[in-house]
C-alpha cells in the first residue's frame, strides 16, 4: 500500500469496568500523553469547576529559556510542559518537562547540533531524529545545548508554557470557556447490550458535540439529501461543555477526571486534542511525520444498574505505535 492510498490515522476503542476505581489503563493514557492542546468535558445538567494553572507564552531562544538558575526554578514546579512552534513535518520542535528535554529535528539540524539522538523510522528519505536527555546541569548533552548544539537551534525561539510552581516569567490563567448545550444524548448503557449504538456511532457523536453541530440537538430537522445522520436512541437532555485551550497539562486533565469520577454524575466525557506537532505522542512515543499528526483521546464514563463502564478511544496518526 502506497502513502497515498493510506489512512492518515486510526482510531482504535476498548471499554473498561469502573467498578473497583478508575481503570489502569486510562490514567496510564493521560499520563503518558504530555503535550495537549486542548481539553474539553462535557457534564450533564451541572458545571465542573476546572482546575487552574499558570500559562505563558515566550519569545526566548532555547538555550536562554534553559539557563541554570530557569532549569533549578523549571525542576522545582509541581509539574512543567513547554512545547515550541514549529513542525515535525519540515522543522525543528521542543517539548520539555520538569524532568527531561525532547528534541524533534531535522537531519540538517541533528548534524549541526553534534547531538547524539536516535533516526525515526519514515517512508520519507528527510529522516528525523529524536534526541532526549535529562533536564539537568549535570547532564552532557544539557551542556552541549549551551554550545555548539544552542547556536545549531537559535531558531526554536517560541514557547508555549503551562506549569504550576515559581518561575521568573510573567503568567497569565489558562483559556477557559463554557457553554451550555441541549443535546440528544445516546443511550450509552445500550452499548454493552448490542441493542444500541456502537462504539463508532458514540465516537462520531463526540466530534459532532465538539463541532457544535445541529445534527445532535433534539429538534434537529435536516434534509436527508444533505444528512441521514441520526443519534442511535437519543435522550434530551442539557450540558455543560467546558474547554481549556493551549497546552493542558496532564496532571490538569488527571484532577479533572478524579473530580468527574467521585461525582454523582450518572455519565460524562472528555476530550482531549493532542498536538499535531509534538515530539511525543501516546506512551512518550515519537511522534512521526509524514501524516496528517493527529495524536488524540476521548473518554466516555456510564453508570448502568449494575455496573460502571469507562470507553477510550484514541485517534493515531497512521505512522504512530
Amino acid at each position: 500500500m502506497n502513502r497515498a492510498s493510506q489512512p492518515s490515522s486510526r482510531v482504535f476503542s476498548e471499554t473498561f469496568e469502573a467498578d473497583n476505581g478508575i481503570p489502569p489503563v486510562i490514567a496510564k493514557t493521560i499520563n503518558k500523553h504530555l503535550f495537549n492542546q486542548s481539553l474539553e468535558v462535557l457534564v450533564p445538567d451541572s458545571r465542573l469547576e476546572l482546575p487552574t494553572f499558570k500559562r505563558c507564552d515566550l519569545r526566548i531562544p532555547l538555550k536562554q529559556l534553559l539557563l541554570p538558575t530557569n532549569v533549578d526554578a523549571i525542576r522545582a514546579c509541581d509539574y512543567f510542559y513547554a512545547i515550541s512552534g514549529g513542525s515535525i513535518e519540515t522543522g525543528d520542535v521542543v517539548c520539555i518537562t520538569k524532568s527531561t528535554v525532547y528534541l524533534s529535528l531535522c537531519k540538517d539540524t541533528y548534524q549541526r547540533a553534534g547531538l547524539e539522538g536516535r533516526r525515526l523510522t519514515s517512508k520519507s528519505k528527510d529522516y528525523r531524529y529524536l534526541v532526549q536527555f535529562e533536564l539537568s546541569v549535570d547532564n552532557f548533552l544539557y551542556k552541549r545545548l549551551h554550545t555548539v548544539a544552542g547556536d545549531a537551534l537559535q531558531h526554536v525561539d517560541v514557547f508555549s508554557l503551562s506549569y504550576q510552581g515559581s518561575l521568573p516569567w510573567t503568567s497569565t490563567s489558562p483559556n477557559t470557556a463554557e457553554i451550555d448545550l441541549n443535546l440528544a444524548v445516546p443511550d450509552f448503557a445500550l452499548v454493552e447490550t448490542g441493542t444500541g449504538p456502537d462504539l463508532s456511532e458514540i465516537y462520531e457523536w463526540l466530534g459532532l458535540v465538539s463541532l457544535e453541530s445541529p445534527r445532535v440537538t433534539p429538534d434537529d430537522v435536516i434534509d436527508p439529501v444533505f444528512s441521514t445522520y441520526a443519534v442511535s436512541d437519543p435522550r434530551s437532555m442539557p450540558v455543560t461543555k467546558s474547554t481549556i485551550q493551549q497546552n493542558v497539562p496532564s496532571d490538569v486533565i488527571i484532577d479533572v477526571i478524579n473530580k468527574l469520577h467521585s461525582s454523582s454524575c450518572t455519565w460524562w466525557a472528555v476530550q482531549v486534542r493532542g498536538y499535531t506537532n509534538s515530539a511525543l505522542t501516546f506512551n512518550n512515543q515519537p511522534h512521526q511525520f509524514g501524516m496528517n499528526g493527529e495524536s488524540h483521546y476521548s473518554i466516555v464514563y456510564f453508570k448502568s444498574s449494575n455496573s460502571s463502564t469507562y470507553m477510550l478511544f484514541t485517534q493515531r496518526s497512521f505512522l504512530d505505535n
